[in-house]
């Protein structure tokens, strides 16, 4: 009779365990930094139809369901069922976020291009990056004038 109360015990106790590390994952803190980190690489905003749920098994992370990737004004060039998320357990406890997989449930590329020759997948059409004004380059007109002495 012990050990079944023993074992109901740890149990109980796996189950708080796994409840707490439940709370621990970021759901929104991670979908927000997959969504950043795709519009940083691409350029493409990535939209969350869907539920976002975390889950633990087979490692912690999150499950975003109903997904789209498309540049902006085109039509999408990835869609998704869900996309799940895993993060690193051990950063996870750091409080930061790593992520070690991704993995897609039914995707489906679409590769268009318009009869005006545009394609969905040209992401380079988004903002195009400020120049430093250190790397900026000085036309031969320009040095000229800065060199003339004003009187």
């Amino acid at each position: 009779m012990r050990w079944v109360i023993r074992g109901l015990v740890a149990l109980v106790i796996l189950a708080l365990l796994a409840g707490t590390v439940l709370f621990m994952v970021p759901s929104d803190r991670i979908a927000a930094l997959l969504a950043r980190q795709v519009k940083a690489a691409t350029g493409a905003e990535l939209a969350v139809a869907g539920a976002v749920r975390p889950t633990l098994w087979p490692e912690p992370g999150i499950t975003l369901n109903g997904v789209s990737l498309a540049a902006a004004g085109q039509e999408p060039v990835l869609t998704a069922d869900s996309i799940s998320v895993g993060v690193s357990r051990d950063a996870l406890w750091g409080g930061e976020v790593k992520v070690r997989s991704v993995v897609f449930e039914s995707p489906v590329i679409r590769l268009l291009r318009a009869k005006d020759g545009t394609v969905n997948w040209d992401f380079a059409k988004g903002p195009a990056p400020k120049a430093s004004p250190a790397k900026e380059k000085a036309t031969p007109d320009d040095t000229a004038q800065k060199a003339t002495p004003q009187a």
